[in-house]
């Protein structure tokens, strides 16, 4: 039986052909080992207790400033439905946990590694979350970038000190496009990864603390507007 939202991979017993049925219904089997996947899942690496595991699946990150945060969230997965890529998932991987595990897990956890570079801890709560989010999903779908190091003076978002430090830039070809060290496993196997969310991402204490100065200024600086703003109105 083949449900509905299922692949289902069957294995013959003598020749170890492998057929691969996308349509719900019911097939006749042969004493063939039968595999079944769910064609849509969501993949978890979340903090959360009710996400996912039990356990803490968050993943380490480290910034161009040397700050570093776990970031917590998960994503969509869909395999594929032609016969040629979900014979190479069944061949190489075997069951739905090893393909969540061992290949969409991974890749998340370094495409995430990869973008800790790509900015500040500072830029990741602020100007470039919305980047953040991005390059992960990007890279974790297309292959992680070729990058470049360059050495450029900045301001200690810490201490306010005037610092050297450096940082990594995307390469690109003539046309603007990134160019990737290699190409994902997600695309050489035409899985579908889509609706990459951040539920969290917990930083050092430090730059918690910055955060919440930050915050404050800002309440402080619209209240101060709107108390000039009352005056002028009266």
């Amino acid at each position: 039986e083949v449900e509905a939202g299922e692949i289902v991979v069957i294995q013959h017993p003598l020749s170890g052909e492998l057929d691969v049925i996308t349509t719900p219904g019911t097939y006749s089997q042969y004493l063939g080992k039968a595999t079944h996947y769910k064609r849509r899942t969501q993949i978890w690496f979340s903090i959360m207790e009710d996400q996912g595991d039990t356990s803490d699946q968050s993943i380490q990150i480290r910034f161009n400033d040397g700050c570093h945060a776990t970031i917590s969230g998960s994503v969509s997965m869909e395999l594929p439905l032609d016969k040629k890529s979900m014979k190479a998932l069944h061949n190489n991987f075997g069951s739905q946990e090893a393909i969540e595990h061992d290949l969409v897990t991974t890749v998340i956890q370094k495409a995430v590694f990869m973008c800790g570079p790509l900015m500040s801890s500072k830029e990741s709560y602020a100007e470039k979350r919305n980047a953040l989010i991005a390059f992960i999903e990007d890279q974790a779908s297309k292959g992680v970038y070729k990058t470049i190091q360059v050495e450029t003076k900045s301001i200690d978002a810490l201490t306010n000190a005037e610092k050297v430090v450096t940082i990594v830039e995307i390469r690109k070809d003539k046309t603007g496009k990134y160019l990737r060290q290699e190409t994902s496993p997600i695309e050489r196997y035409s899985i579908g990864l889509s609706n990459l969310s951040i539920n969290s991402i917990d930083y050092d204490g430090e730059v918690e603390k910055q955060i919440k100065s930050q915050q404050s200024n800002i309440v402080q600086m619209l209240l101060q507007q709107r108390n000039h703003l009352s005056i002028f109105s009266v």
